[in-house]
């Protein structure tokens, strides 16, 4: 086999181990949503700026979330959001 040929193989067998890597953890988990309240008794979101999984009326995408909002969730693995105080699954 050509040194060429064998890196592609390498290449795709990696990509596909990647992606059915992330798909099984997709199966296995659940968003959650973290809400608390600020010093005025407000319900806020606490997941920090940028760090949220989702797409929600006021971010478009993973990382783009604001501070404080209520409706960014994390991706976490079955079981974990209910662990966390203020965690909500959400469909």
């Amino acid at each position: 086999m050509k040194t060429s040929s064998f890196s592609a193989l390498m290449t795709a067998t990696i990509s596909i181990l990647v992606i059915e890597s992330a798909n099984a953890s997709k199966t296995s988990g659940e968003k959650c949503q973290i809400i608390g309240y600020n010093q005025s008794g407000e319900e806020v979101g606490l997941i920090k700026e940028g760090m949220a999984d989702c797409k929600s009326e006021t971010s478009t995408c993973s990382g783009t979330n604001t501070a404080g909002e209520k409706k960014a969730w994390l991706y976490l693995p079955k079981g974990v959001c209910e662990k966390i105080e203020g965690g909500k699954v959400v469909k």
